[in-house]
């Protein structure tokens, strides 16, 4: 996608760091967190965060704009999704086998 005005800044990583964000991308249980996962990989390979957003099917591109933040101050524990997040269990604890 040709975009006019400045290029978009690529986000420079080690090939550790890349290999690492592959690996949970992979392996996550989680879908939500292989796509963070798949979103700061795209901005390494120096795709704008509109293209991103298309990309992972987004209509904005402000998830994608935090998930890269986040990675960027807390590494791959900024991915991950915190205890807590989302509705809470309709189950009680003796329920769940």
């Amino acid at each position: 996608m040709k975009q006019s005005g400045r290029p978009p800044k690529i986000l420079e990583l080690g090939e550790e760091s890349i290999q690492e964000l592959e690996n949970l991308q992979k392996t996550s249980k989680s879908s939500f967190v292989g796509q963070r996962c798949h979103a700061v990989l795209l901005k390494t390979q120096g795709y704008s965060y509109s293209e991103i957003t298309r990309i992972v099917g987004f209509k904005d591109s402000q998830p994608v704009l935090r998930w890269v933040h986040r990675y960027q101050k807390n590494g791959i524990q900024g991915l991950l999704t915190k205890k807590g997040q989302g509705r809470p269990s309709i189950l009680q604890e003796e329920d769940i086998e």
